[in-house]
């Protein structure tokens, strides 16, 4: 089941985000996100657990896609997948009509789901991650 996050969310998804993202927010950061009318942020709740989540800020007629992530204990469900459609959907409700995101280049998984739902490789950023690792710039135009 998909809903918005709440703020007392923030220590679950912040646990899951230090497991799986290299650059993470923190808490702090998380719980602001999720009171900033500018982002939309939804968590994926299984057998009662928070199992995922991701989050986007709405800019105008744009949107960036800041995280999905997903517990390791709950992949290959196809919860990303829903995570993203509920993202996307959200937005375009809200005005947005172009996406864009970062992902490693290493993340075939990840580059493989937004191109499925249409984004399209754009650019590359050069040591973007803390590691040195690039990262590829992916647009969706709706």
């Amino acid at each position: 089941m998909i809903r918005p996050a709440l703020t007392q969310d923030a220590s679950r998804i912040a646990e899951i985000e230090n497991a799986y993202i290299a650059c993470t927010w923190g808490g702090a950061a998380i719980k602001a996100a999720i009171q900033n009318p500018d982002y939309i942020f939804f968590v994926y709740i299984a057998a009662d657990i928070l199992a995922g989540y991701g989050s986007l800020r709405m800019i105008g007629t744009e949107a960036e896609v800041n995280n999905i992530a997903v517990d390791k204990a709950f992949r290959k469900r196809g919860i990303a997948n829903e995570i993203l459609q509920s993202l996307l959907s959200a937005a375009k409700s809200a005005g947005a009509d172009t996406f864009f995101l970062e992902v490693s280049v290493q993340n075939a998984a990840a580059i493989g789901l937004y191109q499925k739902h249409g984004f399209k490789q754009i650019a590359v950023r050069k040591d973007y991650y803390a590691k040195g690792e690039d990262a590829a710039v992916m647009k969706l135009s709706v």
